[in-house]
């Protein structure tokens, strides 16, 4: 358990934000929805979504799950079980 501390601390830290990723820019918020919202409707439509941590990396929903749990952030886990949401943190 030790080293697997040390790795995530290194390598991540806690989740911080919502984020999404579309090319090299992402857009950051408390939700999803929030970086949705700044761009024009249907510009972010096909960007990734997850999330961004205190080492300044974007992770996955699913990495981000893995992160969260970890660091015992999740308030209340909403389906799907297999990704992390926001409404699962804050």
């Amino acid at each position: 358990m030790f080293f697997k501390n040390i790795y995530f601390d290194f390598m991540y830290g806690k989740i911080v934000s919502s984020a999404l990723k579309s090319g090299d820019t992402l857009y950051t918020g408390v939700r999803h929805s929030d970086c949705f919202t700044q761009e024009p409707k249907g510009v972010l439509r096909g960007a990734t979504q997850g999330f961004i941590t205190t080492k300044g990396k974007f992770v996955d929903r699913k990495k981000a799950l893995v992160i969260a749990t970890h660091y015992n952030q999740i308030i209340k886990k909403h389906p799907p079980y297999d990704k992390l949401l926001s409404e699962d943190l804050w």
